[in-house]
């Protein structure tokens, strides 16, 4: 009997976990993109991540069945930062609004339900085209004001650098969009510029090069290749400077017929020392300024072709 009672007196109490507030280190953040930054930069737990993690290993086993005060602790820990993460995610307001309709739909009518799920898509629709339309009209803009800034002048000019934004538009291009810029060194930034206003179009990036930099066609063929396959759209400046049979890549990757990426995008360049007010003698021009340069080293029947497709659309300034 007293045996019992001894062991009765000595068996000790259940201890009521102690509660500490603990700082998880990301109250401060404000949205749930923080958060995950936060957690990858450092450990919540702060230093003692090993010593925590072993004992609440050890803490889920099933032969324990009494709990120390540390890991009572660290398990109200570990549930307050649950409850952190699950009260810090956040409802956009697209989505109460859509829930507050589901609500109201539930009372109506079957008839009425399909009228107010097509009014909303309507509506959807409706707000994505207005964004298309006022996002091209910007672009448009921003080329009228490139023209501008350049004093472009020439009507056939002006109209083919819009034309070519309309196309940039195109998602679903069937055969290359190819414009060669015909501008004197002093203008030369115009492409530049406009392969701007292209990467924000088409949302890529511009892969830039120039024609000295290329020592054979093989060379080129490669970079222009690579370049085109991660959808880039290709800038190549001072087509005339090209040398040997190298014009014949511009042939390859340009024909509408024969190209291997027919959504690509190629913007050329001519340098002249002066560029002519009428068009069609600007035309001329660049026709025979690469005529000069390349029929050297190529039949002229090969040059023309290579032609045809470099200036299919030329911009003179």
């Amino acid at each position: 009997m007293s045996s019992e009672s001894s062991r009765e007196e000595n068996t000790p109490s259940p201890r009521k976990p102690r509660t500490r507030k603990r700082e998880l280190g990301f109250e401060h953040l404000q949205n749930e993109g923080e958060l995950e930054i936060s957690c990858e930069e450092k450990d919540v737990w702060g230093d003692r991540t090993p010593e925590i993690y072993s004992q609440l290993l050890r803490s889920s086993s099933p032969s324990r069945s009494s709990t120390t005060e540390d890991e009572s602790i660290l398990s109200d820990a570990s549930v307050s930062y649950l409850e952190v993460v699950e009260d810090s995610e956040e409802q956009f307001p697209w989505r109460k609004a859509l829930e507050h309709v589901c609500e109201l739909c539930k009372n109506l009518p079957t008839k009425a339900k399909w009228l107010t799920f097509s009014l909303i898509v309507l509506a959807v629709l409706v707000a994505v085209i207005e964004h298309t339309a006022h996002r091209n009209t910007h672009r448009v803009n921003d080329v009228k004001v490139l023209l501008r800034k350049h004093n472009i002048s020439d009507s056939l000019s002006r109209k083919a650098a819009l034309w070519t934004t309309k196309r940039l538009n195109d998602k679903h291009l069937l055969q290359p969009v190819v414009v060669l810029f015909a501008l004197t060194n002093e203008k030369m930034s115009l492409v530049t510029e406009f392969s701007d206003v292209a990467k924000k179009i088409r949302g890529v990036q511009v892969a830039e090069f120039h024609s000295r930099d290329f020592s054979s066609k093989i060379h080129l063929d490669f970079t222009v290749d690579n370049a085109l396959a991660k959808g880039n759209i290709v800038l190549l400046r001072s087509i005339e400077q090209l040398t040997g049979d190298m014009p014949l890549v511009i042939h390859t990757f340009c024909d509408p017929d024969s190209a291997k990426h027919l959504s690509s995008v190629l913007l050329l360049s001519v340098t002249l020392q002066e560029v002519p007010k009428n068009h069609r003698v600007c035309e001329e021009l660049v026709h025979s300024s690469l005529m000069g340069h390349w029929s050297a080293s190529l039949a002229q029947s090969k040059v023309s072709a290579v032609i045809s497709r470099a200036a299919p659309v030329v911009i003179c300034g």
